[in-house]
């Protein structure tokens, strides 16, 4: 009987374990920064980052990036067509903010 409930409480601490590591699907992390830091034009037409305002919470996004990265790609592959490209669309938007504060404010552009 002691084997048993060994077995059991060991099958329910990894279901917990894989639960607690499960990808939010919902990016509720990153929809919490640009709702905090994006700012859509007068016209609707266009929209602008606040890079200093989003600076500001960068342990947020620091955090947003790391759980975009714990990602494995078993994980990944598992996953349906819309959440793929959620996820990829959300990294590349995600890490070129981090690319960008990583010089702000001190940006150069150069003409194309």
């Amino acid at each position: 009987m002691l084997k048993v409930k060994s077995v059991l409480v060991g099958c329910l601490l990894s279901l917990l374990s894989s639960w607690a590591h499960a990808y939010d699907h919902t990016h509720r992390d990153w929809s919490t920064l640009l709702a905090q830091h994006v700012r859509l034009a007068a016209d609707g037409k266009a929209s602008r980052v606040d890079y200093a305002g989003m600076a500001t919470d960068r342990a947020a996004l620091n955090r947003y990036l790391a759980s975009l990265s714990a990602v494995s790609a078993q994980e990944y592959a598992g996953w349906s067509k819309p959440q793929r490209l959620a996820f990829l669309i959300n990294a590349y938007n995600a890490f070129t903010i981090d690319l960008v504060l990583s010089k702000y404010p001190d940006l150069k552009s150069k003409p194309i």
